[in-house]
């Protein structure tokens, strides 16, 4: 097995107009550290993906930032999260250091997606803006399978304000 750094790396300033960008049938393998690495402002489309064994996350956002008065959306769809040595998925969602907003937002879905035999959580969704209570999120996970991950299956640390819906999703023999 060889092993790279990051499959793909993508960085922005932190209050900017979110960038699109659009992961669409890849697969990303074996890398050193993620698969995918993501830090800044982006919406995001992920759909029919895979990310198998890297040494850290499949697909990282260390953190993703909503800017003053923007809406950022992330759509994962039909993608899979496979050995990975951390956690599958992992979302951190952010406010910047300095707004020039008084409020953000998130719209996240995650839709029929696997997360089998991860290290840590299948999939992580982690709010860090509660320095910023005007800042939300909607979260939506559906249709979405976990199991025999090493920690939680699906883990979210709601610790500002956010709507979660988990819907027909299957947690089987995860470890957390």
């Amino acid at each position: 097995m060889i092993l790279c750094g990051r499959g793909v790396k993508l960085r922005s300033n932190d209050d900017v107009d979110p960038n699109l960008v659009q992961l669409v049938g890849c697969a990303f393998n074996q890398n050193r550290v993620e698969g995918v690495s993501i830090q800044g402002v982006f919406d995001l489309n992920v759909h029919g993906c895979e990310f198998f064994e890297h040494v850290n996350e499949g697909l990282d956002f260390g953190p993703v930032i909503a800017p003053g008065f923007k809406d950022v959306q992330i759509n994962i769809t039909d993608c899979n999260f496979r050995s990975n040595g951390a956690e599958g998925l992992d979302i951190t969602l952010d406010a910047p250091a300095n707004p020039t907003g008084t409020s953000g937002s998130f719209d996240i879905l995650v839709e029929d997606c696997d997360f089998v035999g991860n290290t840590l959580a299948g999939m992580l969704i982690d709010i860090d803006y509660e320095a910023q209570p005007t800042w939300e999120s909607t979260l939506i996970v559906r249709g979405c399978y976990s199991g025999a991950n090493l920690d939680d299956g699906i883990q979210m640390d709601l610790d500002s304000r956010a709507a979660a819906l988990l819907h027909r999703c299957n947690l089987t023999a995860n470890q957390g």
